[in-house]
């Protein structure tokens, strides 16, 4: 099973994925150990490479801390090959970007799709400007990624996608849709809400998840 569950700084993601059991944490800003003792920091995408290899299969669940920050270390050791700061640098009709956007696609899939682990992904946010039905400017929340074209494919294999926020009350909650400038949120079954508190066995409860997480 695959979760994906992105926000702001200080917004709960760590929090929420360290309730779950024996949860690993691979994480890329250091900040794991200040949860948990069940962690490896690190420091570039060999070295999360490296971890992938050595602890994946190993843990019920393997949490990395931040799937978006592996993802620009990647694009970065293909930039740095080619001696470039930015894909458009190359000036080679495209090419450089659309390896970039390939060999991150094929992270994903390798990630999602041909290892038997479960894996909650968290991402730090991004706002960016969307019209509304009525041409309207509003604020929407998404993952970070830095290639928004393919957000949608690096998200499709989840089976949640959530927001994790804390609302006016100072509640710290996920929201898995109830509010459309939470983009990409979504539960691939039947749930009973959209919004659920921080916290793993209202999770499970909410959607039913006894009989497929032991």
């Amino acid at each position: 099973m695959l979760i994906d569950i992105y926000g702001g700084n200080m917004q709960g993601k760590s929090t929420f994925a360290n309730q779950f059991p024996d949860a690993f944490f691979i994480s890329t800003d250091g900040n794991a150990k200040f949860i948990t003792d069940n962690y490896i920091d690190v420091k570039n995408f060999k070295e999360f490479n490296s971890a992938i290899k050595e602890h994946m299969g190993k843990h019920e669940w393997l949490v990395i801390d931040t799937m978006n920050m592996v993802l620009e270390w990647e694009r970065r050791d293909i930039l740095k090959a080619k001696n470039i700061e930015y894909e458009g640098d190359a000036n080679d009709m495209g090419k450089t970007f659309y390896t970039v956007k390939q060999a991150q696609l094929k992270l994903m899939d390798m990630l999602v799709n041909h290892i038997d682990q479960n894996i909650i992904m968290l991402w730090h946010e991004i706002d960016t400007i969307e019209k509304d039905n009525f041409n309207q400017d509003i604020v929407v929340h998404e993952p970070d990624v830095t290639n928004k074209k393919i957000t949608g494919k690096l998200l499709a294999s989840a089976t949640f996608i959530g927001r994790a926020m804390h609302t006016d009350d100072g509640k710290y909650v996920i929201d898995f849709g109830s509010n459309p400038t939470n983009k990409w949120c979504g539960i691939r079954m039947p749930h009973k809400s959209n919004v659920i508190p921080n916290d793993y066995e209202t999770f499970v409860e909410n959607a039913n998840l006894e009989k497929f997480l032991k």
